[in-house]
């Protein structure tokens, strides 16, 4: 049955009129028109379809008669159009929402990949946007197919590259480029891949998205643009930290682009992923996923992640390409090299004693509830898990908070500290903690500036412009310094906590990493006999340079 006080009048549709509008449908009635025609919304307490001639196609004639009943008559063009689409083989490409719907003439069914899937309601097939390009490849030269969207995506201006790639940047891009223009690049921090994206943007001249993992970065990456591509203003936008311009190159956090994928998912031809390993991060995918981007590339200087999300770089952005070594670099004088020392505290009785009692009462917890687990990582997430629903499970992982900072934070850090800046008073000194009151600490008690989450742009790019000129030569910071930011040549590092992420360890010697005459010092600060030592070795799982 169709909706109460349907109109018999008919409403003769021609291919110069698709449309047609119906009043509110019950649900039967409402999926049966779907078989025919699309959904486009209600206007003026109608809802407003336009007619689908694949769909149509799709049906046996009988069917066709069933328009009639909601007042839908064809005409004899679009009948006439409707028999010759149904004796050829057509594949109708549109994007809606998170998917990519396929209309189908009969004789092309069965030249769709595996991948497609049939939605029985619509009569349609859905693919992820992602797989567009495989899409079309798998039908060439088989069958015609029609794109309602734009492939082509070219940039309104002709960017002009200002730069030339060095040797080794040269040969990751051709790798990326015989690739398909398709790849994580993987080079150590402070050897310029940002310049990689840049000649792509020059060399394709398409539209380009450029996912970045933080609000500085978005800045950072648009005043690149502006000064190595001679690109205007007005084409090139920012999305994050309350900015909403999608321009024809647009830069974009990763959790913008996470949460509007199906918004600006048709809109790019070049994907960038700066600090590609968040890409791959199980939320992020999504972004990546809905993106019909033909061209995909990904830049890290620490490709690996411990949960193993890395195996899938080659479905998200393309193959991991890692052709040059930090010891190649570091001989052609392109990276310093850096000598690691590690300093060791210990804490006072009374703060071991604490320590030890929170630690006990953590491992006593795990020894009741899951003793048959005895890796520390697996046995920390299992007790997050059940602090769901479990009190005991919550004072146990407040204690070992507790015992972690204190190992971490240790006074006696601190003080060492103020020794290390007395006896590198003439050098650029970062200095580097987990926690932000730490940062706070030392920045009050030896009077030098910080930079941390809540530190304004304007504050950031002014200390950060200081430091650079040398009126400035200690900064302290919290986790905001060690990823992909632009940080001035610093030649000693002080690393006052920290988790076991090799990735943070190597972000943050990449903040020494810039070519000078001497090698750069990173000093590790550990409290002997807590965690903290292995927190240290756990973050050391790679070549390093140690006195």
């Amino acid at each position: 049955m169709v909706a109460a006080g349907m109109s018999s009048t008919f409403k003769l549709v021609r291919l110069s009129d698709p449309f047609f509008s119906l009043p509110k449908l019950d649900e039967a009635s409402f999926n049966e028109v779907l078989r025919f025609a699309d959904y486009l919304g209600r206007s003026e307490g109608v809802s407003v379809y336009r007619l689908n001639l694949a769909k149509c196609a799709s049906l046996n004639p009988d069917d066709l008669g069933r328009l009639r009943r909601y007042g839908v008559q064809l005409s004899d063009e679009v009948l006439r159009e409707i028999e010759n689409i149904r004796s050829s083989s057509v594949v109708n490409v549109s994007l809606k929402g998170s998917d990519l719907v396929l209309t189908v003439t009969p004789s092309a069914e069965g030249l769709l990949p595996s991948y497609a899937i049939f939605e029985p309601k619509t009569r349609t097939y859905r693919v992820k946007p992602c797989m567009l390009w495989s899409l079309l490849e798998s039908l060439r030269g088989k069958c015609r197919f029609n794109v309602d969207f734009d492939l082509e995506m070219r940039l309104s201006f002709k960017p002009e590259a200002s730069f030339k790639l060095r040797g080794y940047q040269a040969k990751c891009y051709e790798a990326w480029r015989l690739n398909g223009f398709r790849g994580v690049i993987a080079l150590p921090t402070a050897a310029g891949k940002t310049f990689l994206a840049l000649q792509a943007i020059a060399d394709l001249k398409v539209r380009t998205l450029i996912v970045v993992p933080s609000i500085e970065l978005l800045h950072q990456w648009r005043r690149n643009i502006y000064r190595y591509l001679n690109a205007p203003v007005d084409k090139v936008g920012v999305y994050g930290g309350g900015f909403k311009e999608v321009r024809e190159v647009t830069i974009i956090t990763y959790e913008s682009a996470y949460l509007n994928a199906e918004e600006i998912g048709g809109r790019f031809m070049l994907l960038v992923a700066d600090e590609a390993h968040h890409a791959v991060a199980e939320g992020f995918r999504r972004g990546f996923e809905l993106n019909v981007a033909k061209y995909r590339m990904g830049l890290t200087g620490t490709p690996l992640r411990s949960d193993g999300l890395h195996k899938y770089y080659d479905g998200v952005l393309g193959p991991l390409i890692q052709l040059v070594s930090e010891d190649e670099l570091r001989r052609q004088g392109y990276i310093a090299s850096c000598r690691v020392k590690r300093v060791y505290v210990d804490l006072d009785p009374e703060e071991m004693e604490e320590y030890r009692r929170y630690v006990k009462a953590y491992n006593d917890y795990c020894d009741r509830v899951i003793p048959e687990v005895r890796d520390p990582r697996r046995r920390f997430k299992l007790c997050l898990k059940y602090a769901a629903k479990d009190p005991q499970a919550r004072v146990a992982l407040r204690a070992r908070s507790r015992a972690r900072r204190l190992a971490l934070n240790a006074d006696k850090k601190v003080e060492l500290v103020g020794e290390l800046l007395s006896k590198y008073r003439g050098k650029k000194v970062l200095i580097f903690s987990r926690y932000v009151d730490v940062v706070r600490e030392v920045s009050r008690r030896y009077l030098i500036p910080l930079i941390v989450a809540e530190t304004n742009n304007d504050e950031r790019k002014a200390i950060l412009e200081m430091f650079r000129r040398g009126e400035v030569t200690k900064l302290a910071s919290g986790m905001t310094l060690e990823e992909g930011v632009d940080v001035p040549d610093a030649q000693v590092g002080i690393i006052i906590s920290g988790s076991g992420s090799n990735r943070e360890y190597l972000q943050r010697i990449g903040r020494l990493l810039r070519p000078k005459n001497e090698p750069a010092l990173m000093i590790e600060l550990v409290t002997r006999g807590t965690m903290d030592q292995q927190l240290s070795l756990r973050r050391r799982k790679f070549k390093e340079w140690i006195t």
